[in-house]
């Protein structure tokens, strides 16, 4: 892993509204007691287990920082998990863009331009998004007619009209006062690290200053896209500006969310592990590490016999008995589990049995079929047989989905013995 980045430094006065989506996927959401103040926490449709963080109101970059750093801090004390399912927005004022939206076009352009670069400085989970779709049309007259340029909005609210999953959205470019007027950046996956927050934003904002220059950017425009020339760019821009540690930044990002696991952090990872299972959450936090990069390296680790892994968790490799012993305790573990869902079984069965109605014999029928006991010898309806089978076939599945999750022929023993008829994982015709 790289070792830690100074934050770049850079000024502007430009207002930025940063959004970031916190969602703990399968684990427990927690929080700090209280939201830091400067930041509002809302409710997200697109979030299952989680909520949206706001900065507002809006800050100058010049002062954003050290409420920034505050929030980061808090959520980090707190251990929030953060999945791939949010993302991170952040709205950068462009007040002094051109009305005819040249500017606009430009910084399209520098984006589609190096979009395969960016994209390597996002989550994977961010690239290919429905909900930031890569800068394909940089032309002036179709982002014109795809954003609604032409037909001024009275107000922000307004002007979210003609948003659309663009990773640069230009719907508020139409707002009529240019101070409310601001480009919004969708395509960085969240992330409660200051480095990676206060960089990206740093980022944009740097984007929004240099699409202004027209000569710069016609010279890079014509350059081949590769990470080197793309650092290249930002430092050049820097130096007009007076900025520092932005191409830095950049190539740490670049290798925060890329480098391959390194003998020394692979032997990091592996001292983290314990005898008790671990997810992926409480590894990253252990090794200060990205969740890709952990999840690769533990699984480096399970092909090289160091590590095992148990579901979701891994856990140190341990000698065959001890592994056979945790299998028991396992297995110990869940049988009382199968043991309740057939007793279960039983009650539903006695309890539809006992409210139908005795059937009707028919005449001159053949031997009847043996039903349970207290339906008795008489030939069932076919309700009756219906919801016995749906019954039948309910518990079965959950049977075979325990037998699958478990792995374990001893579950499969203890189940066949209680319920022989049960058609078990492997076992299918």
């Amino acid at each position: 892993m790289p070792d830690p980045i100074a934050l770049p430094q850079y000024a502007s006065n430009r207002l930025i509204g940063i959004e970031l989506e916190y969602d703990a996927g399968g684990t427990e959401f927690t929080k700090p007691t209280l939201i830091p103040s400067g930041w509002s926490e809302k409710y997200d449709g697109s979030l299952r287990n989680g909520f949206e963080y706001v900065l507002e109101p809006a800050l100058s970059y010049n002062q954003a920082l050290p409420v920034v750093q505050t929030f980061c801090d808090a959520f980090n004390a707190a251990k929030t998990n953060i999945s791939t399912r949010g993302g991170y927005h952040i709205h950068v004022q462009a007040h002094d863009y051109d009305d005819q939206h040249h500017d606009s076009t430009r910084l399209c352009k520098i984006y589609k331009h190096f979009q395969p670069i960016i994209n390597s400085l996002v989550g994977k989970s961010r690239v290919g998004n429905s909900y930031c779709q890569g800068v394909t049309v940089a032309d002036r007259d179709a982002l014109i007619r795809n954003f609604h340029l032409t037909t001024p909005a009275r107000n922000r609210g307004e002007a979210k009209g003609s948003r659309n999953y663009s990773a640069v959205n230009l719907a508020m470019m139409r707002c009529t006062n240019p101070n409310h007027r601001t480009i919004e950046f969708r395509q960085q996956s969240s992330s409660k690290r200051l480095a990676c927050v206060w960089g990206w934003a740093t980022l944009m904002v740097a984007l929004v200053d240099l699409a202004k220059n027209e000569e710069l950017c016609g010279r890079w425009l014509r350059k081949m896209v590769t990470l080197g020339n793309f650092k290249e760019m930002l430092g050049e821009h820097s130096s007009l500006v007076g900025a520092t540690g932005l191409a830095e930044w950049v190539q740490w990002r670049h290798d925060y969310l890329n480098a391959e696991p390194t003998p020394q952090f692979l032997e990091q990872l592996q001292a983290a592990c314990t005898n008790r299972p671990s997810g992926l959450f409480t590894l990253a936090r252990a090794v200060d590490a990205n969740l890709a990069v952990v999840k690769k390296a533990a699984d480096m680790l399970v092909e090289s016999g160091a590590l095992s892994k148990r579901g979701t968790r891994w856990v140190k490799r341990a000698s065959a008995d001890q592994e056979v012993g945790a299998e028991l305790a396992e297995l110990e573990a869940q049988l009382p589990i199968i043991d309740r869902m057939l007793t279960q079984r039983a009650e539903r069965i006695r309890s539809v049995a006992a409210s139908v109605p005795p059937a009707r014999p028919i005449a001159a029928a053949p031997a009847p079929v043996p039903l349970p006991d207290v339906v008795g010898q008489q030939v069932p309806t076919p309700a009756f047989t219906a919801r016995v089978r749906a019954i039948e076939e309910a518990v079965q599945e959950a049977v075979r989905e325990a037998a699958a999750t478990l792995n374990k022929q001893a579950v499969a023993a203890a189940v066949i013995e209680q319920q022989p008829n049960v058609v078990l994982p492997g076992e299918e015709s």
